[in-house]
């Protein structure tokens, strides 16, 4: 996976942004994952895979509601936190 952000030649194009993190998708292909300082970069197909994980384990989390806290922001509109 090249990225090349330091020559300057890649554009980044915010995909999602949500209030933890955000999806940014650079011109070189390489998709980004920014939450706060941290900066994870992946290629579609490991994003996929990602998705996959975390909602398996949504899934699994809903499944044991004690486990679960209700999430700060999931009844204000977007903007309101």
């Amino acid at each position: 996976m090249k990225h090349d952000t330091d020559a300057g030649t890649c554009e980044r194009q915010r995909l999602a942004q949500g209030n933890v993190a955000a999806v940014e998708r650079c011109s070189c292909g390489v998709i980004k994952l920014v939450m706060g300082p941290m900066t994870l970069r992946f290629d579609a197909d490991a994003l996929v895979d990602l998705q996959q994980t975390l909602s398996a384990a949504l899934a699994e989390l809903r499944g044991r509601t004690s486990a679960v806290p209700t999430p700060v922001f999931a009844s204000m509109p977007r903007g309101q936190a």
